[in-house]
């Protein structure tokens, strides 16, 4: 039998972000935009193959996707993140630069305070 101090589980879930695909600006961009967030979450990168298992196994407050990924599957990318209450955003991938740091903050900052709110600062 285990006591509760034997649980792998963490005591408190870190804020994390997946990044389904990113490509090399896209990453840039979102490891820049991470740091300025009033707690700096983990940055994860998965591609389709992976990205269900990764999002199962770290639930993420946010899910960065490409457009053009998104489009592919939309309702089951939407099904998969709310499955673990996270955010879909949905990027405009052609002019990572920025721009786009401009609007991925925002989305970012926005999905990381829901998130702290569900948690409840609890420990």
């Amino acid at each position: 039998m285990f006591a509760i101090s034997d649980s792998t589980i963490p005591g408190r879930r870190i804020p994390v972000v997946v990044l389904i695909t990113p490509g090399a600006a896209l990453l840039a961009v979102c490891e820049k935009v991470v740091h300025y967030l009033d707690e700096v979450p983990t940055v994860k990168v998965a591609d389709l193959v992976t990205a269900s298992t990764i999002i199962a196994e770290w639930r993420p407050f946010a899910v960065v996707i490409p457009e053009p990924v998104f489009a592919f599957d939309p309702e089951e990318f939407a099904s998969l993140a709310r499955s673990v209450g996270a955010h879909v955003l949905v990027v405009e991938t052609e002019n990572a630069s920025t721009a786009l740091v401009g609007r991925l903050f925002p989305k970012l900052n926005a999905a990381l305070a829901s998130w702290e709110a569900r948690r409840g600062g609890s420990p």
